[in-house]
Formats: C-alpha cells, structure tokens, sequence
C-alpha cells in the first residue's frame, strides 16, 4: 500500500512538472523573445520612395554583427532620383550591380521585449568613372527595427547628397526610401 501511495505521488509530480514545461514551450512560441543574435542572416526585401506611387525596388542583404551589407542595392534608381546625368548613371550600371554597401549599427532590445532597436549609421559611397570622383551620401534617420515574429527589418535611408568631382548635385526634395527586409 506504501508503495502504492508513493507510485501515485511520484506519478503526480512528474505530471505535473511535464504540464509547466509543455506550458512555457507553448508560450515561447506564442510569444516569441528575440536576442540581440536573432537579427544576424540573410534578408531580402525591397527599397521603397516614400512618396505616392512609387515603384518597389529589390534589395538583399547580410546582416552579421554590428554591420548590415547590401548584396544586391537599387543604386542606379538612387542616383536617378539625385539627379545624377543620365549618361554617367549609365556608365555606372555595370559597376554598380557589384558594389555592396556597408552599413554599421549597435542594437538594444525595445521595451516590449518583442523586437530590436538599431541605430544604424552610413558612410559615403565612393567611386571613380572616366576621370570623374563620384560620392553618395546617406543617412538613417530615424532608428531601425527588427521583430522575431515576422522576422522583419525595417528602416528608411535617406539620400542627402550625391557629388560629382567634389561639387554637389540638386538632390530631390523627397530623399527619403523605406526598406523593408524579411529574414531568408
């Protein structure tokens, strides 16, 4: 009968400590917490004009740790809008399809513990064609994010300023493009 009592009770334990962990697996996937390392792969989405109907543009990316590097970048649409001439854009299209373009950035969990704050910073772009020094300058205004339920990076670039031989070109008024990346 002792032995009865003790196979119960040791049953019932064990019951019960297997329904508090199935319970916190369900809840983890319900409600999944990112780490800071949960941003690091491969993203590919597109690159957006913040303006009405403007045309989608594809875009990857290899997000490592503390730096962001676009594999695949729509430079050619970029240097259109900066009103760059049309006959150096074109010259530059062969170069510009392999040129990645690095950006570094620190990251902070949001309050909610549901995603990633990122302050993402960029460096200017510099490159040479026929005799002539070409820079592109951007910014990130406004903090990126990223959420491990959708696996979403977002941030918007802005374009500030393209210079040709060291003299800046009419940049648009509206400089300012969404991108949105999903984890591959």
């Amino acid at each position: 009968m002792m032995k009865a009592r003790k196979f119960a009770l040791s049953t019932l334990a064990v019951a019960i400590i297997m329904s508090v962990s199935v319970s916190c697996k369900k809840d983890k996937k319900d409600n999944p917490r990112p780490r800071v390392i949960s941003v690091i792969g491969a993203f590919k989405g597109d690159m957006t004009k913040m303006a009405p109907n403007s045309p989608k543009w594809n875009t990857e990316a290899k997000v490592m740790h503390k730096d962001i590097t676009f594999t695949t970048f729509p430079w050619k649409e970029l240097l259109k809008d900066s009103k760059t001439p049309e006959g150096i854009v074109n010259s530059l299209e062969k170069i510009l399809k392999n040129i990645s373009y690095k950006l570094s950035y620190t990251e902070k969990m949001n309050a909610e513990k549901n995603g990633i704050h990122m302050d993402i910073k960029t460096t200017p772009l510099n490159f040479e064609l026929e005799k002539k020094k070409i820079s592109v300058y951007t910014s990130v205004p406004e903090k990126g994010s990223y959420t491990e339920k959708d696996k979403k990076l977002k941030f918007v670039l802005s374009l500030d300023s393209v210079k040709l031989n060291n003299v800046k070109l009419d940049v648009l008024k509206t400089t300012k493009y969404a991108i949105e990346l999903t984890k591959k």
